[in-house]
Order: structure tokens, then C-alpha cells, then sequence
């Protein structure tokens, strides 16, 4: 350690008795012996990895593209990151933005929910809708195309826009386990007047020809319903339930397709991935490689990592030497979580 370094640390408590949970956590297997931030935050979720992965790798192979790449890249590259005016510190990692990346979608839902959140609680009595179509053997980008079509429809008759002032939809996909037949439907969260299940079930037969199963709840707990809407908007299925066959098939089908949407009085949310006011106040402390593993100054490395797990201010910048060397360095934009900088991401 410089002179420099010595002189910071002299002024710092370094002390762990302030982080009582510290070492029980770091001997654990699951924080203890991580190589990367990638392996770290894939730990929860291997299995969907895996199957994810194989599912890009085969549709790099029919149609000579590199997503396996770019999802084996996500959260490969981190750093622990400190807020200059507010000394709390988040890691900043890179981000593959598929929309099949587990971890991606982790990010997404975290938006949706502090927004969907943000906007029920504005809304008096809310309503929780879902439309479904009879079960055809026809192909699921057919049956997509004509679900979406009706949707628009109903949105658009005049007995919906006079009782519904808005809302967000987002789509949903299963497979009957009865017939082996697609299943999609589309779920709303409403702010409208009462609905009377009857006139809604024979407005959406009289649009689809052949459909009237409609189902109508009214929203008693903001949050569960919060996380529920942010489970299914961030993606419409998990892959890993379905064989790889079926997998792909959804993954082609889906590609480029709108999931989620907002309209009315719902236009209030934003699901967009943008910069808070303050990214600029957040600075690189040190690479998650070097931090994580004791790589250099220990007792900087501990203070660091017991500040991010359990939530506590780094007063004083540490030592440059925790920067360790990295191969990739992207913009040094940052911005905290849930928003995302320049494929950077804060948690």
C-alpha cells in the first residue's frame, strides 16, 4: 500500500463489527468463489441459462447470427460504483439486452414494478382483464396475429372507450397440455368504471366470431399485482417450460414483436430504459474481480463489499489500485438501478 492509500485508510473505522453478517455471508457457497459478476448473478437462475443459451445457439445455427455470444457476455464486465454525493455503492456491469437473458429480464421487471406501482396508486378501483381465443390448430404466428387484431378492436369499440380510461397490456403464452394447442392471451391492467363480465364477454365474441371467455378481477393488493403485471410484461413465457423445439419456435415468432404497451390514462408509465438526473455522481471504485476476491487491499475490499450487501455508506473514495486491469472499457456513463446507462447496468 502507497503513502497515499495508508493515509486514507488511517482515517476509515475498518473495523467489521459494524458488518456482523459479513463473514457468514462470504463463506457461504453461494457468494464465496465467484470468478465473475457473471457468475454471481447467474447462480439463481443456472438452469434458465442454460436452456436459454441452447435455445440462441440453435438459431445462431439456422440463421448464421452470434446471440450466444452477446448472452454469454451479460454481466461479464463489472465494477463497484459509489455515488459521490450520497457515498452508497451499486455495481455497474455490463448488459447483453436480449430479450430471453434471464438476468435482463431481472432488470426489466424491476421497472415495471416501481412503475406500475407509481401508477396504481393513482387509480380508484382497478381491474385486472385477460382475453383469451378458442384453442385452433393453426400456427402461433397466426394465432398471435389474430389475438393482436382483436385486441385493437375491442380497444377501439365504442362500449369499451366509454368505460375503460386506460391501462397497460402485455401478452402471455402457455401451451394446453390437453390438445397440445397454443394458448396466447393478453392481460390488462385497467382504470375504469364497473364492468359487467356479461356485456364484455358478448362484445369480445361479437369481435373474434367464436371467443367469449373473458375473465374480469378487481385489484386488491398493489403490489402483488405490480410483480405479477412485471413477471409476464418483462417476458411472456419461461422458455424452459417448453421442449427446445417449441422454445424456438416462440423465440422466432416473438422477434420483434411488441409484448407490452400502455394507452389512455396508462400513458403515464414509462418502461423505457432511461438516465436519472444524478448519473453523472456515480464513479468506478473498483473492478468486481479484484474487490470481490481480495485481489488487492483486503480491508478495502471487505469495507466495499459490506457496504453493497447490506446497504451502508463508503465515506471516503478508496485507492486506485482496486481498479485492477479489464480488456473491454465501455462508455463511463453510469446510472443506478433500475435505470440503464450505455449497456450498463446498476444493482
Amino acid at each position: 500500500m502507497n503513502a497515499q492509500s495508508s493515509m486514507q485508510a488511517q482515517k476509515q473505522d475498518f473495523s467489521l463489527n459494524s458488518y456482523p453478517h459479513l463473514d457468514a455471508i462470504e463463506t457461504s457457497g453461494q457468494l464465496a468463489g465467484k470468478s465473475s459478476y457473471r457468475d454471481f448473478m447467474t447462480d439463481s437462475c443456472k438452469a434458465d441459462i442454460d436452456f436459454n443459451r441452447l435455445v440462441y445457439s440453435c438459431i445462431d445455427d439456422d440463421e448464421y447470427t452470434e446471440k450466444t455470444k452477446q448472452f454469454d457476455s451479460c454481466r461479464d464486465y463489472a465494477w463497484f460504483v459509489r455515488n459521490k454525493n450520497t457515498g452508497e455503492v451499486r455495481v455497474q456491469a455490463s448488459a447483453c439486452r436480449l430479450r430471453w437473458c434471464p438476468l435482463c429480464i431481472r432488470t426489466k421487471k424491476m421497472i415495471i414494478v416501481q412503475e406500475t406501482r407509481k401508477w396504481l396508486s393513482g387509480v380508484k378501483r382497478p381491474k385486472f382483464l385477460t382475453f383469451t381465443l378458442k384453442h385452433k390448430d393453426i400456427p402461433l404466428r397466426e394465432i398471435i396475429a389474430e389475438l393482436y387484431k382483436y385486441f385493437r378492436s375491442i380497444r377501439r369499440a365504442k362500449w369499451f372507450k366509454k368505460n375503460v380510461r386506460g391501462g397497460i397490456w402485455f401478452f402471455q403464452i402457455t401451451k394446453s397440455k390437453k390438445d397440445g394447442l397454443w394458448h396466447p392471451h393478453i392481460h390488462c391492467l385497467v382504470d375504469s368504471n364497473f364492468l359487467p363480465k356479461a356485456e364484455l364477454s358478448e362484445l369480445w365474441e361479437l369481435i373474434t366470431g367464436d371467443s367469449k371467455i373473458v375473465d374480469i378481477r378487481q385489484v386488491k393488493d398493489n403490489k402483488k399485482t405490480a410483480e405479477y403485471v412485471a413477471r409476464y410484461a418483462a417476458t411472456p413465457c419461461r422458455l424452459s417450460n417448453f421442449n427446445v423445439d417449441d422454445a424456438i419456435e416462440i423465440v422466432k415468432t416473438l422477434h420483434g414483436k411488441r409484448l407490452c404497451g400502455t394507452w389512455g390514462t396508462g400513458r403515464t408509465m414509462s418502461f423505457k430504459i432511461t438516465k436519472p438526473d444524478d448519473w453523472l455522481d456515480w464513479e468506478r471504485i473498483g473492478n468486481w474481480w479484484v474487490v470481490w476476491n481480495d485481489k488487492a487491499n483486503p480491508l478495502w475490499c471487505q469495507k466495499i463489499r459490506a457496504c453493497w450487501l447490506w446497504n451502508k455508506k463508503l465515506e471516503w473514495l478508496p485507492p486506485p489500485d482496486l481498479m485492477g486491469q479489464v480488456p473491454w472499457d465501455p462508455d463511463t456513463s453510469i446510472a443506478p438501478e433500475p435505470f440503464l446507462g450505455n449497456q450498463l447496468d446498476l444493482f
